[in-house]
């Protein structure tokens, strides 16, 4: 576009071309929009260097994470005005291949230098990577990550940051509870595990409560830290305000399982609250004659009664197929739905919910689930129906079903289940 001055187009007009190609993904539209003149350059860099999140490996394969964290922070150096451009910067682990075993963040250093040189950063995420959450034992595939590390690198930002309002760190193992005095402005906050302050208990004074959460996460690997965890957040020491929190998202991983009471007490008027079964041990099993070979622990259920006003219930699963080579056994599948079933007639036979919830997401991943096996999911689906009966839940509107990785035939012979179509009919079963 030679002979383009600054002036030639309206401002508004570049920066809606320009939102068209972002939202698009067009990030090489964006790239060569950049080179066109100095406006287009700045409008154009503030799209493409707005999310920042950096591969564990490149398209070859090749281990590339620690590079590409040096080319970022050996850009801003030769370019400073860069910097305030990133908003949200996603740091997942970088996974060594030593038996899958052991994982790093870069270099302390170098870490704290890309955070610090980040003045309006406000989304940072070290993300838990799924493919690598569980080992032979079902229990999170920590590693040699110190505390040190966090307290040294994130710690520092945190004090400085004044415009953090999102954080995800449940790639790491423990969440230092004394972030939470250095971040004012955060309202979403996703851990695996919080480490209190003080885990015994002793100097624990009043904190000031100033940080006001919308959304919390929280997740429960194999291991005694929860329970400490959960009094400490009920603490008076703690520094959060949880009357204002709009969801409560937790995840099962292994065989522990959180204290619904202790929950309830942290926000028991909680609108929303948002349970992760993917890892969890709570599944009933079935062989391909439709005979019941194993049903979940009943303590496995979720304590909910304390929650005087939940409106909205949304759960995610994973229905998984077990095929035995040699076809000396018959094959069997896992569901969840009858936990999620017997979840729901807890809160209608003795939770003050019963008469507020009025919408239940529930979200269905099916992984390698055939064709033959979706009739045996009759009884699940005449379970989950019963539940969510007008007599049981009074002012319940709709059931939200969010079904992946079923082939379209499958899908379409799910559907076509008697107790799904009596729910569609009713106006009460929508499939997002």
């Amino acid at each position: 576009m030679p002979g383009l001055s600054d002036a030639s187009l309206p401002t508004e007009l570049i920066e809606h071309i320009l939102d068209i190609l972002y939202q698009d993904r067009d990030f090489m539209g964006l790239k060569v929009c950049s080179q066109v003149n100095d406006v287009f350059r700045t409008l154009s860099q503030t799209r493409i260097l707005k999310v920042i999140s950096f591969r564990t490996t490149d398209r070859f394969g090749q281990k590339s994470y620690y590079c590409s964290v040096t080319h970022l922070v050996e850009d801003i150096a030769r370019s400073p005005r860069i910097s305030s451009y990133v908003q949200k910067l996603v740091l997942p682990y970088k996974w060594v291949s030593e038996n899958d075993r052991y994982c790093s963040l870069p270099e302390v250093r170098m870490l704290e230098k890309s955070l610090l040189d980040l003045p309006n950063l406000h989304f940072l995420s070290i993300p838990d990577d799924q493919s690598f959450r569980r080992d032979s034992h079902g229990l999170y595939i920590w590693t040699a990550i110190l505390d040190s590390l966090i307290e040294a690198t994130l710690l520092n930002f945190f004090k400085k940051s004044t415009k953090l309002t999102e954080l995800d760190l449940t790639g790491t193992q423990l969440f230092p509870g004394v972030v939470l005095d250095h971040v004012p402005f955060l309202k979403r906050l996703s851990v695996s595990t919080i480490e209190p302050p003080n885990i015994d208990g002793s100097n624990l004074a009043p904190a000031t409560k100033r940080l006001q959460l919308k959304y919390f996460c929280m997740t429960y690997p194999h291991s005694p830290i929860p329970v400490a965890a959960l009094s400490w957040l009920c603490s008076p020491s703690c520094p959060v305000v949880f009357q204002h929190l709009e969801t409560l998202k937790i995840s099962f991983i292994g065989q522990e399982h959180p204290r619904g009471e202790r929950l309830c007490s942290l926000c028991p008027d909680l609108p929303h609250i948002f349970i992760d079964i993917m890892s969890a041990s709570v599944y009933t099993s079935y062989n391909s004659l439709n005979y019941m070979l194993h049903a979940y622990p009943r303590d496995s259920l979720l304590d909910l009664k304390g929650f005087k006003a939940l409106r909205h219930l949304t759960i995610e699963g994973v229905l998984k197929i077990r095929t035995f080579h040699h076809r000396i056994l018959i094959d069997y599948f896992e569901t969840p739905i009858p936990w999620v079933a017997d979840m729901l007639r807890m809160i209608f036979t003795s939770s003050l919910s019963a008469t507020t919830l009025t919408e239940v997401t529930l979200k269905l991943r099916f992984i390698d689930f055939p064709l033959s096996l979706i009739p045996h999911l009759h009884n699940n689906w005449t379970a989950l129906s019963s539940s969510l009966r007008t007599q049981n839940l009074p002012n319940f509107i709709r059931l939200d079903l969010d079904i992946s990785g079923l082939t379209p035939l499958a899908l379409t012979k799910l559907k076509e289940d008697t107790a799904l179509v009596d729910m569609e009919k009713d106006g009460r079963l929508e499939y997002i």
